[in-house]
């Protein structure tokens, strides 16, 4: 009998054990019924995913709006769930910097790392300024009293001088362009490599040299978040785009003495200055020739390295009212055109061509394919490379268009260019060879909003009796950056080859032009703040129609750490400002409010590692090395 109660307890001991541990996986595993695909090529179709260790899926299971999806054969899928600031790409350790170029933006420019927090600082420092301003005023009835050309209402006032300009300079948004050629290992039949006289010119003989890097320079920020009821900091005084150009070592450091800080909204262009046209450039490496590509305009330039000496350029060479030909006109400008460096002397960008307005919107991204005869996208000229160049207008759902980039090593006057792109291409209004995708891969892991969706009525009103349910972040997402190549595993046959896919990195926003947030009939998310940013991967194949092979889940990008400040070189908000947070279905991250990844690129001589850069809050800039396994696990198991 004291036998038989010793067993009768242990059972109830391993009994109670089990319905525990049942509990607790219950609890932190989200279980979906998800159907299952045919097609043998289709990544990821059958990946069982393993369980998350965070317990934030009790918010999952509790959720009122969480409704499990349909399945044809009842396959029960276990599925990872993150919070943002758990999901994003982890930086490789020693990796991350947030720079500050003390040429291009010297030390009157900088808001001193004691007044980084204090916004009256920041409010004062956007009128900080000389007179006359950057812009001529608008007002025609005052031009005609002071006895200038009303045709000159908006331009660039070649006076206003850079010598007493005090005001805060804010660099974020970087784009990071390789030189892979910087090392004998390079593949020496890639098109898009500068020929050796040309890199010699860029990096003036330097050894050290690994990467050419363009910010945006800005007089307004985010630092302290968005505002949609007081938007001060961001109106207060002129907003003048710059763009700060700079090299780094293998290190992503700084090569000291190359950054440069140029205007160019005060070059030619197709808008008046006041439009500032241009903003957030992207540098790309297109048949042996730098191409900025910013908003609509794509302009080829070169880059060369200056021995350091005093500028020789000075606004007072010139008379009052002095207005140089071709500023902000169609006309009277002469090719190649060299940008007056604002600050630093050590680089010179000289513009050789321009593409006025290559489409319409902004946040383009340019990527190359091997050339691919199925493809009967129209193009510009005739291609007489290996390759074939789209320029990505939307990464989901992916659209794209074909075109020819004149070979830069053939000319350099870029006249083609300027005869081909300077206007709207006809292609850009016909329908393209792109082939929709009916259904888009699933996102490999879950975050807070995918239990929560947005009633909308069909006929855009508030009140109806039948709304319709669509994902929180819907899936019309906006452009970031974009290509890196990897390899994922196809399905889980260990027994076939990786598929190599591009990589780009798209993101979602609480925008306040859309405010599509408050369409919610239901009136769940009154209470949401403006321009929150999430991001995810995005895979493509390599070969058209580029149609979408795996997404990641959201994630944001994190603040810079107080330890990537370093005297001289480093922003001087780095470590600061971390209070404006992604505040989002009433949880608040550790990440920032507003992460734009502008940058994302191969790493040189380093196959295996990728580079993302991208603005913390519109106030500063990070970029960090990464694996890209920690790309292909966030792509395939999360």
């Amino acid at each position: 009998a004291k036998c038989s109660a010793k067993v009768i307890r242990m059972a109830g001991m391993i009994l109670g054990l089990f319905v525990l541990s049942h509990a607790i996986f219950s609890f932190s595993v989200a279980v979906f019924f998800l159907k299952d695909t045919n097609n043998e090529d289709h990544l990821l179709s059958n990946y069982i995913l393993e369980a998350p260790t965070t317990t934030a899926t009790a918010t999952l299971e509790s959720s009122e709006d969480k409704k499990p999806l349909s399945s044809s054969d009842n396959q029960y899928i276990t599925r990872k769930y993150f919070k943002y600031d758990e999901a994003g790409p982890r930086a490789i350790p020693g990796t991350a910097r947030s720079h500050g170029l003390p040429n291009a933006i010297p030390i009157t420019r900088i808001t001193p790392r004691e007044q980084a927090e204090n916004k009256t600082f920041h409010i004062h420092q956007r009128s900080n300024t000389s007179h006359p301003k950057s812009i001529i005023e608008l007002h025609r009835p005052t031009l005609r009293r002071k006895g200038i050309d009303e045709s000159m209402a908006g331009r660039y006032n070649w006076n206003h001088t850079h010598e007493t300009d005090y005001r805060t300079l804010y660099l974020y948004n970087p784009s990071i362009l390789p030189l892979h050629n910087t090392l004998p290992t390079f593949e020496k039949d890639d098109p898009d490599v500068l020929s050796a006289d040309e890199l010699q010119q860029l990096t003036g003989g330097d050894p050290t040299v690994r990467y050419v890097a363009v910010f945006r320079a800005y007089t307004g920020c985010n630092c302290f978040g968005p505002n949609k009821t007081d938007r001060t900091l961001m109106t207060a005084g002129e907003q003048i785009n710059y763009l700060a150009v700079a090299l780094l070592d293998e290190g992503l450091d700084l090569i000291a003495g190359t950054d440069v800080l140029i205007d160019l909204n005060a070059g030619p262009g197709r808008l008046k200055y006041f439009r500032q046209g241009i903003e957030d450039c992207r540098i790309s490496l297109i048949k042996g020739a730098i191409y900025f590509l910013c908003k609509e305009e794509l302009k080829q330039v070169t880059i060369k390295r200056k021995k350091q000496h005093l500028p020789k350029y000075s606004v007072k060479h010139h008379p009052p009212g002095y207005t140089p030909p071709g500023y902000n006109t169609n006309g009277g400008i002469k090719l190649p055109y060299v940008y007056p460096n604002i600050n630093g002397n050590g680089l010179e960008v000289t513009l050789l061509s321009h593409c006025k307005k290559i489409g319409s919107g902004k946040n383009f991204n340019i990527f190359r394919t091997k050339s691919n005869s199925s493809s009967s996208s129209p193009i510009i000229g005739d291609s007489d490379s290996s390759y074939d160049y789209y320029l990505q207008e939307h990464p989901i759902p992916h659209t794209y268009n074909r075109l020819n980039i004149p070979d830069g090593t053939k000319s350099s006057t870029g006249t083609a260019l300027n005869n081909v792109l300077k206007r709207r291409p006809e292609w850009l209004d016909k329908q393209q060879d792109i082939v929709p995708q009916e259904t888009l891969p699933q996102p490999t892991f879950d975050t807070p909003d995918t239990v929560h969706s947005i009633s909308h009525c069909e006929d855009g009103s508030m009140n109806c009796t039948q709304p319709i349910d669509v994902p929180f972040f819907g899936e019309n997402d906006h452009g970031t950056a974009c290509c890196v190549r990897v390899h994922l595993p196809t399905n889980n046959n260990k027994s076939r080859p990786k598929k190599e896919v591009m990589v780009g990195i798209s993101h979602q926003k609480l925008s306040r032009q859309s405010a599509y947030w408050l369409k919610d009939v239901k009136k769940r998310y009154e209470h949401f703040g403006i321009d929150q940013f999430v991001s995810q991967f995005v895979a493509y194949e390599v070969t058209h129609p580029f149609h979408i092979v795996a997404r990641s889940g959201w994630f944001c990008l994190g603040f810079a750490n107080e330890n990537e400040f370093e005297e001289g070189t480093g922003s001087t908000f780095a470590g600061k400002n971390t209070g404006a947070r992604l505040d989002i279905f009433n949880d608040t991250y550790n990440c920032p409010m507003i992460h734009f990844a502008s940058g994302f690129s191969e790493v040189v001589g380093n196959y295996s590692r990728a580079i993302i850069g991208y603005g913390v809050n519109d106030c500063h800039p990070r970029m960090f090395f990464v694996d890209k396994e920690e790309i292909i696990r966030m792509l395939t198991t999360g």
